[in-house]
C-alpha cells in the first residue's frame, strides 16, 4: 500500500510515471515535431524519420516511435551521435527539455501537458489508469480499433492544416480547401497516421470513416469498420439535397468530390447530388437510400471493371430512370475530370439512357434544368 503522501501525488496527478501516462493519452507526436521546427519528415512503419536536431545532419539519421500501442511510443535515438557518444536520445520529455532549453525534466513535462491539453486534475488522474488498460487491451485487426466508436476516433483527430502534408495532397488531387472543410476531412493519428480521414456519416451521427494512405507504405485505404456500415451508407449523403429529383452515383470519394468541381465550374449547382458507393456494387440498403431521386447517374470506374457498378444498379434501381456518365477505358471520373474536363463535365451534364449507345441527342436526354 503507498503511503499517504505517494497517493496524494498519484491522485492529483503529480507522480512523473502517472503523467507520462496521461501524455501518452493526449500527446500528437506529429504536432510536437510541427512545433519543434522538425520538418521534412518521412515515415516507415512505426517510426518517423527526419534530420538530427543535434547536430548537422544532412540526412535523416534520427527518429522517434510513434506508435501509441508500443511501450517504446515517444523514444527518439539519433545512430550518428549515438555512435559518436553524444547523446541525441531521451523521450518526449527530454526531446522538448533540450531543443526547447527549458530548465529541467520538470519544467519540459508541464510545457508538453500545457501543450498536449492534458486534464492533471484528481478526476483525470484517478480515470487514466482504466483509460490506459482499456487502450492496452483492445487490439483489432487491420481497419479497425477493436470496437472503439468511429465518431470517437474521429473526433481525436486534427483538421488538416493548410501547407500540411495531407493538404499538399489533397490540393494536388485538386481537392479545394473549401472541399476539405465542408467535408469536415482530417489527418488521422495512431494507426491512421500518415492518412487523410474522410468521415462517412448516417443521418448526423459518424457510423465509419475512409482512411486514404498518403504515403508509400501500408494499404491504399482503410475503414474504421471493416463490415455492418460500409454496405448501408452512401458517402455524401449527409449533403445531399432531396428535394432534387436527380443523383449521380459514383464509387469512390475522390470521383465524388471530382464530379462536385465539374459541375461547380459550369455552376450547375441544381445538379450538385453526388454520392459514392465505396466500391464496385450497388448494394440493397444503398439502393433504399435513393428512393428520393428519379433520375440516377451512374459513372462507373472503367479501371479493368468496365460498367461495374451497372449489373447492380440495374438490379436494385428498377423503378427510376438510369443514365450512364461513361469515363473513357482505364478511367474513373476521378482521372477523366483531372485529364479531360471538358469532356468529363459535357457527359455529366449530358448523360445518355443506360440502355442505349454513347450516341445521344441533347436534345431529348438532357438532364440539365
Amino acid at each position: 500500500m503507498p503511503d499517504l503522501q505517494t497517493q496524494r501525488l498519484i491522485m492529483f496527478g503529480l507522480d512523473p510515471e502517472v503523467r507520462i501516462d496521461a501524455l501518452h493519452e493526449a500527446l500528437d507526436i506529429e504536432d510536437l515535431l510541427e512545433e519543434l521546427s522538425i520538418r521534412n519528415t518521412s515515415i516507415n512503419g512505426n517510426e518517423t524519420w527526419a534530420s538530427c536536431p543535434f547536430h548537422d545532419d544532412r540526412k535523416r539519421h534520427w527518429s522517434i516511435n510513434t506508435d501509441q500501442d508500443s511501450d517504446r511510443w515517444g523514444l527518439h535515438s539519433c545512430f550518428v551521435c549515438r555512435e559518436s557518444g553524444q547523446g541525441g536520445s531521451g523521450n518526449v520529455v527530454t526531446l522538448a527539455r533540450d531543443l526547447l532549453q527549458l530548465e529541467n525534466y520538470g519544467r519540459a513535462l508541464r510545457w508538453l501537458e500545457d501543450f498536449a491539453g492534458v486534464d492533471t486534475s484528481e478526476e483525470a488522474a484517478l480515470d487514466l489508469t482504466v483509460k490506459r488498460r482499456l487502450r492496452r487491451t483492445r487490439g483489432g485487426t487491420e481497419g479497425t480499433k477493436g470496437e472503439e466508436d468511429p465518431g470517437a476516433l474521429y473526433a481525436r483527430m486534427r483538421p488538416i492544416e493548410a501547407d500540411s502534408l495531407g493538404w499538399k495532397y489533397l490540393t494536388g488531387r485538386g481537392v479545394t480547401p473549401e472541399q476539405i472543410s465542408a467535408r469536415g476531412v482530417r489527418m488521422g493519428r495512431d494507426r491512421y497516421r500518415a492518412r487523410v480521414v474522410f468521415p462517412i456519416y448516417s443521418g448526423l451521427s459518424i457510423v465509419n470513416f475512409y482512411a486514404r494512405n498518403i504515403g508509400n507504405k501500408g494499404n491504399k485505404g482503410l475503414y474504421a469498420k471493416k463490415k455492418g456500415t460500409i454496405s448501408t451508407t452512401l458517402w455524401g449523403m449527409d449533403k445531399a439535397n432531396r428535394l432534387l429529383d436527380l443523383c449521380y452515383l459514383v464509387e469512390g470519394i475522390f470521383d465524388s468530390l471530382t464530379g462536385e468541381r465539374l459541375l461547380e465550374s459550369v455552376r450547375a449547382t441544381e445538379s450538385m447530388n453526388i454520392f459514392a458507393t465505396d466500391g464496385p456494387i450497388v448494394h440493397k440498403q444503398q439502393a433504399r437510400l435513393l428512393s428520393p431521386f428519379k433520375t440516377i447517374v451512374i459513372v462507373p470506374d472503367m479501371k479493368g471493371k468496365a460498367r461495374s457498378l451497372v449489373p447492380t444498379a440495374k438490379e436494385y434501381l428498377q423503378n427510376h430512370r438510369l443514365l450512364i456518365a461513361e469515363p473513357p477505358r482505364e478511367m474513373d471520373l476521378d482521372d477523366w475530370g483531372r485529364n479531360d474536363p471538358e469532356a468529363a463535365t459535357e457527359s455529366l451534364l449530358y448523360p445518355e439512357p443506360l440502355h442505349r449507345s454513347r450516341i445521344i441527342t441533347r436534345v431529348n436526354y438532357t438532364i440539365r434544368r
